[in-house]
């Protein structure tokens, strides 16, 4: 089918526009993280990430900006771990493990490799911040 003599390809035409609706949904996160004034707020911003990530076919969300929204969603959590926010901690590195299945570029690395462990441990660790 053809509009004015253009082809009409409506694959084409709702991939793009899943590439503009990432950028924009990208770039509103970066800026609402960043203004973000409590850790509660944040943590909710990367929840409904992730559920947007649900929603998106797999190829619409850039990949070096999933790397990104995963490390800085575990970063969160290491920081408050630093400070020993065992919970918190917690709850941001689970998030961060939930991001992790749509970043198929960090998926078969050993990166990976190295996070489900030190969750592991982190189990043990939190049991020493509640004592």
């Amino acid at each position: 089918m053809a509009v004015s003599g253009v082809p009409l390809n409506i694959t084409g035409n709702v991939c793009a526009i899943y590439s503009c609706t990432a950028f924009l949904a990208m770039q509103t996160l970066r800026t609402l993280l960043e203004l973000s004034p409590t850790d509660e707020d944040k943590f909710k911003l990367y929840q409904q990430a992730k559920e947007l990530l649900a929603g998106l076919p797999g190829s619409a969300y850039p990949d070096r900006e999933l790397q990104w929204l995963v490390s800085t969603c575990w970063n969160r959590g290491a920081h408050q771990a630093k400070f020993l926010r065992c919970e918190a901690a917690e709850r941001y590195m689970r998030l961060a493990l939930g991001l992790l299945e749509h970043c198929h570029s960090l998926s078969g690395r050993k990166q990976v490799g190295v996070i489900h462990p030190f969750l592991q441990c982190f189990g043990k660790a939190a049991i020493r911040c509640i004592h």
